[in-house]
């Protein structure tokens, strides 16, 4: 809805009579506004545009009431044609009265109506009835006063400014209403609002007043005002010297409308203010007016300007004179004007341009010959270095052109490119420049070289110039099998080095003189250079016309070198199709497929092995191209290297650094490495007659080097696959197939006794350790049970056997700690990867020692204690061994991932208890409970875990009166039972059932951890004599019908995440799938078939049964016509019968 500001509220309210009468009166506003158009807009100045809008009659209660007319009156009709009766005579009805401030669908008022209409009585008649003077419309802020300036409603100006209106009022754009006045060219309001104005004293207010864009009311008048109000405007003070926002005073505003009267009102004022040099004043650009006229082409305003006294010699920020605009405008006259009255006519630009550069820019002959008869210096030159001449032949200026050359200009000037006037016109493929300057000097310029090495034609074959070089060439063939640049490219080389496709075919078929194979200084084709750019269109037309495609440059690369450079798909396959050799080696001993991998052109690099081409090949580093990829981790390209059958022949290069490949894959190619453990798997059938089996083949080639690998020899760190993929965390290798059959075949060949081993010596521990142990635990017990001995006694026990017994607990913590020191000594690796484990086994043996020293001690509590830690930890140490151990092992790892997420937990509970115990503590101390710290402790813990009720302690602090006023104690309460008891329960048991997964699977990556660890502590500190027992290249496991359980169960757990296997097994589920659906399908289609004979069974039933109905109807009908006509009813009888 339309709103309207500074609205005078009044009373609604109106009698029952009035009420009924007017809704009787509705119509809609829309055809009066039609019926009315032509009078709105027949008010002097511009018509008035009207606005619409989407509001429709009855929408709103301000709308209805407005338009409606009582006892045939319409309010509005009567402000727009100033029937002064009828508006009075609706104002005494109180209805009317009330809404005389009430917009219509236009958001017009009656005091707008009759401000744009010119109905000052109407203005005075509103006023009078309570109208508001200034009420504004919403969107546009216009006031009646703004209107009445629009339409040049003189009359209703003067009323309202008699009656109180502003004239300082601004609408949304900051214009008052002698902006509007001034605006719409209204002449009249313009005098008759500064009259108004300087009775009030208003003048000085109004008369400078910027709006939004900086334009004041004189800005406005030149466009649109009369010479007249233009005067007006500065008698009353206008001032001449503000800009609006381009920075045009009012006299440029003039200059660009050609308002030539009003320049020299303005210029005139000036003068007599005594601002001569007001003519001289610019815009924000640095153009004054004779600037500015001179731009424009005004004759007239130009020689006003220069007879108030501008500067003909004032430049801009560019440095341009007026006569610098005359000539590139090519505006003769006025440049004749000017230099009559003393222009110079060799002054330059920021750019050292000349007036007559800009006049050969123009193309003006006439021009020309009077700035050089004037003159002008014909060889002059710019900033680049170009004469005039130059310019001319650049923008194929031709009438300029023939004009310099007429009046002795240079053609063999150079600029500072080494460019002739004839390179730049093959520069731009002018022909008809070109014939000019060829038939003058064409023989002088056609050698010249530029600073590049280019002449004219080399030039017109770089910028692919067909028309040009036809000609160049036509005239002067000699020069063009010549020509050569610095790097010796003759034509046909830049043509197709800069893909001009057109001017290669032209060369080739109507230049025969030039070869399609001659070569550069640097032994290049022009099949090379298009190659190297990947210009597609002129590699299919030079091995048309007989390129070779083989050929080699001075380094020794071919065109496929460069096509597998720029990464060119299509150019490679032109050349491919065409027979060029996939695997040429150049002088650095790379081919096309190396070249391409150095780049990182992974689809060059994928078509050439599609072609062929060896990955194998190595270059002057050693490196074949999987060693490029994957040291720059092409991982596209390295994945393409592998599905090509050279891929073991890759893999086979040590000689870039003596390492296996397979290590640097798992360093920065995991899936190239991935890839690789699937090719090591070779799965095999046989499935004719009885003798049905399977076998898969692991190959660890690539795992492992061998014991006595010669190219580590040197190399401190031997190789073993599983300590890179261990200590890079990569868990989708660690769990890859080969990788379980590795773990399993070292298992076989010595991880399984060393592991039996450790358990033996575990239980060796176990049984020295804890026998005795127990035997003088047994014996103390017993002693201290009998309840006749003093408890002194009992402190220091000796019997007989104790001696012995820590003799033997000696000897078994010496074995311990012997075993430790060998594996320190010879397998420090191990302790490495087991360190944890040792350190515990030493503390074990280290208990064992103080158990047992001296041998001849008595029995006491701490030797209890120390003999039950010991056994506690022997336990233990047994549990951590278990780990390895198949399928016990892994709920082993599930319990220690599990404990220690409760440590995590567990330590933020106890700073919890913490933090609420010395709450208590502090706030509570003269409870008994929480009396001191220790005892705040533990009574928080019990309140944790249930055993201390809360509500007997609240119990305790209301019978003590404690809980008054801010019941701090029972905030705490009720925090610790939230934060502790409910919020760290549920964490525990979202731990506990929400993360089982989780766990699982942490548990099996420590556990292969576990396992992967013992076996590259084993590889790589054990002598050689056992690394070549444990060293083995392959696994073959087979299964038939006549394999045992262990076998089955073997090849079960290996062969389960094989991918070909698996596919095999879907396969063979699928084809179950499709039998059973198909049998499915069989036994729907037959009891579909019953189903269909059942309905056909029941639909006979169901006629037979009808037709018996029927039957038994009709007698039954003929039995009561029967009785009843044997009672003489014919009346029934005829109902029934019916």
């Amino acid at each position: 809805m339309t709103k309207i500001k500074k609205i005078h509220t009044m009373s609604d309210t109106a009698n029952n009579d009035q009420e009924e009468e007017t809704t009787m009166c509705y119509r809609p506003f829309k055809k009066r506004i039609t019926d009315h158009s032509s009078s709105f807009n027949s008010v002097p100045g511009r018509a008035c545009q009207r606005k619409t809008s989407n509001i429709g009659v009855g929408s709103s209660v301000s709308l209805n009431l407005a338009m409606v007319k009582m006892s045939g009156i319409d309010v509005y009709d009567a402000a727009i044609k100033g029937n002064l009766k009828d508006l009075n005579r609706a104002f005494k009805s109180r209805f009317y009265l009330d809404r005389i401030n009430y917009p219509d669908e236009n958001g017009l008022t009656l005091m707008h109506h009759a401000a744009i209409h010119d109905q000052g009585e109407i203005v005075n008649s509103l006023i009078n009835h309570g109208a508001a003077i200034d009420i504004s419309i919403e969107n546009a802020d216009e006031t009646a006063l703004h209107l009445a300036a629009k339409y040049n409603a003189c009359v209703a100006i003067k009323a309202l400014v008699q009656n109180g209106a502003m004239l300082d009022v601004a609408d949304s754009n900051a214009r008052m209403p002698l902006h509007y006045a001034c605006e719409y060219g209204c002449n009249e309001a313009v005098k008759t609002i500064l009259f108004e104005a300087d009775l009030i004293k208003a003048t000085e207010t109004i008369i400078n007043a910027y709006d939004k864009e900086r334009a004041t009311p004189l800005h406005l008048s030149v466009v649109t005002c009369s010479e007249d109000t233009i005067t007006k405007l500065l008698q009353c003070g206008a001032n001449i010297y503000r800009k609006d926002a381009v920075g045009h005073t009012p006299l440029l505003l003039a200059v660009k409308r050609r308002k030539t009267e009003i320049m020299k009102i303005i210029l005139e004022f000036a003068n007599l203010q005594g601002k001569k040099d007001y003519v001289s004043v610019p815009n924000k650009f640095g153009m004054t007016a004779i600037h500015l006229s001179v731009d424009l082409g005004s004759i007239e305003n130009t020689e006003l300007c220069i007879a108030f006294g501008a500067d003909i010699e004032c430049q801009t920020p560019e440095l341009l004179t007026p006569l610098h605009l005359a000539a590139l405008n090519g505006y003769c006259e006025i440049a004749e004007i000017l230099i009559n009255k003393g222009a110079k006519v060799n002054v330059s630009d920021s750019k050292n341009k000349t007036c007559l550069h800009y006049a050969a820019l123009s193309n003006n002959a006439k021009l020309m010959d009077l700035l050089l008869n004037h003159g002008a210096l014909i060889e002059v030159k710019d900033i680049n270095s170009q004469t005039p001449l130059m310019v001319a032949a650049s923008h194929d200026c031709v009438v300029a052109l023939q004009s310099l050359i007429q009046s002795g200009a240079s053609t063999s000037e150079q600029d500072k490119d080494g460019k002739t006037c004839l390179h730049l016109i093959a520069e731009m493929d002018y022909n008809e420049s070109a014939v000019i300057i060829l038939e003058h000097s064409g023989l002088d310029l056609i050698n010249v070289r530029d600073t590049a090495g280019y002449t004219p034609i080399l030039t017109a074959a770089v910028t692919g110039r067909v028309p040009i070089l036809k000609h160049m060439v036509g005239r002067f063939q000699e020069f063009a099998k010549q020509h050569r640049d610095c790097n010796g490219n003759n034509i046909l080389h830049l043509a197709a080095m800069n893909n001009h496709r057109d001017i290669v075919k032209i060369i080739i078929d109507h230049m025969p003189f030039i070869n399609v194979n001659a070569r550069n200084f640097l032994g290049q084709g022009p099949l090379h250079l298009a190659s190297m750019n990947g210009n597609n269109r002129v590699i299919y037309i030079l091995i048309k016309r007989g390129a070779s495609v083989n050929s080699r440059d001075n380094s020794g690369w071919t065109s496929l070198h460069y096509a597998s450079s720029c990464d060119s798909e299509t150019s490679v396959k032109l050349l491919l199709s065409n027979e060029a050799t996939v695997d040429a080696f150049n002088e650095a001993k790379k081919t096309p497929l190396l070249v391409a991998c150095e780049k990182g052109n992974t689809e060059a690099a994928k078509l050439l092995l599609e072609n062929g081409a060896d990955p194998s090949n190595l270059n002057d580093k050693g490196q074949n191209c999987l060693d490029i990829a994957c040291e720059f981790r092409y991982k596209d390209i390295g994945l393409a290297i592998i599905e090509t059958k050279y891929w073991e022949k890759v893999m086979s290069n040590r000689a870039f650094d003596g390492y296996n490949p397979m290590k640097r894959l798992i360093e920065r190619l995991p899936l190239a490495a991935e890839a690789i453990m699937d090719r090591s798997i070779t799965y095999t059938k046989s499935n004719y007659g009885k003798d049905e089996w399977k076998q898969v083949a692991f190959k660890f080639t690539y795992l492992e080097s061998p014991p006595d690998d010669i190219h580590l020899q040197d190399v401190k760190d031997k190789y073993i696959a599983l300590d890179t993929i261990s200590s890079l965390d990569r868990v989708r290798l660690m769990k890859h197939p080969l990788i379980t059959a590795y773990v399993y075949q070292k298992w076989k060949t010595g991880r399984r006794a060393m592991y039996f081993g450790q358990i033996f010596l575990d239980i060796l521990y176990l049984i020295g350790f804890s026998i005795p142990i127990a035997m003088n635990n047994a014996d103390f017990l017993i002693l201290v049970g009998n309840t006749n001995a003093s408890s002194g006694f009992y402190a220091n026990v000796a019997r007989p056997g104790v001696p012995i017994r820590n003799i033997v607990v000696f000897i078994t913590a010496m074995i311990m700690l012997s075993t430790i020191s060998f594996f320190l000594i010879a397998g420090r690796r191990i302790i490495y990867y087991f360190l944890k484990q040792s350190m515990f086994e030493l503390f074990i043996a280290v208990l064992g020692l103080l158990y047992a020293l001296p041998f001849n001690k008595p029995i006491n509590y701490e030797s209890v204690r120390i003999g039950a830690l010991l056994t506690l930890c022997l336990f233990i140490n047994v549990i951590f061994l278990l780990r390895s151990f198949s399928g016990l092992g892994l709920y082993i790892s599930m319990l220690m991932a599990t404990i220690t997420t409760i440590i995590k937990v567990s330590v933020v509970f106890l700073l919890l208890l913490l933090a609420f115990a010395g709450a208590f503590a502090t706030i509570l101390h003269d409870e008994a409970t929480f009396y001191q710290f220790d005892s705040a402790l533990v009574a928080v813990l019990t309140m944790s875990v249930g055993e201390l009720n809360y509500a007997s302690s609240l119990q305790q602090l209301i019978n003590t009166g404690r809980l008054t006023g801010f019941k701090i104690e029972l905030i705490f309460f009720a925090a610790m039972a939230i934060i502790v008891n409910i919020a760290f329960a549920n964490l525990l048991i979202g731990l506990a059932v929400g993360d089982i997964n989780e766990v699982r699977e942490t548990a099996s990556l420590n556990q292969a951890k576990t396992q992967n660890e013992s076996i590259i502590g084993a590889y790589e500190s054990f002598p050689m004599c056992l690394k070549k027992i444990m060293h083995s290249p392959e696994l073959t496991i087979r299964k038939d019908k006549n394999s045992s359980y262990l076998q089955k169960k073997t090849w079960h757990s290996l062969t389960d995440n094989i991918a070909m296997i698996q596919e095999e097994k879907d396969q063979v589920n699928q084809d179950f799938d499709c039998k059973s659906l198909k049998a499915f399908v069989f036994r729907q289609r037959t009891e579909i078939s019953q189903l269909r004979e059942l309905i056909e069974d029941m639909k006979s039933d169901i006629k037979i049964i009808s037709h018996s109905n029927h039957f038994e109807t009709n007698k039954l009908t003929k039995q009561v016509l029967h009785k009843l006509q044997a009672n003489g009813n014919e009346t029934v009888t005829t109902t029934v019968a019916d």
